[in-house]
């Protein structure tokens, strides 16, 4: 039931992102070029993440190796499309920049551990 709860929210956040973008393209300004760049980042960002879980299914593979390839392609494309769309606060200097990709790379791994125990609850069921 999760897995398709997770699906669904997954379609329905690209649906929305595309029509904004959609959007955006037919209002133009900066608003329009906007939301078509959020989903430029959100479909690499997905992808960056989604396409390397595919190891998750190799068993002979140790936990943190597939952790790391997991991990790094989506969150080193994420770190590019913060930096292209601004939201790494670069005008405040090279410790507002290292901090947040420090607190980016905390929560990643935050997250990625309460997904991991909510999943393995779920195959032992």
């Amino acid at each position: 039931m999760f897995r398709y709860t997770a699906v669904g929210i997954g379609i329905a956040a690209f649906i929305s992102m595309f029509f904004s973008a959609i959007a955006g393209l037919a209002m133009g300004g900066d608003t329009g070029r906007m939301l078509a760049r959020q989903f430029i980042v959100m479909l690499a960002v997905g992808v960056g993440y989604g396409a390397p879980a595919i190891v998750w299914l190799n068993e002979r593979m140790a936990t943190w190796a597939k952790l790391v390839i997991a991990l790094v392609p989506g969150t080193v494309i994420y770190t590019f499309a913060a930096w292209w769309m601004g939201w790494i606060p670069r005008q405040y200097g090279i410790w507002a920049v290292l901090s947040f990709i420090a607190i980016m790379l905390v929560l990643t791994l935050i997250i990625s551990i309460i997904c991991g125990y909510v999943f393995r609850g779920m195959c032992a069921r």
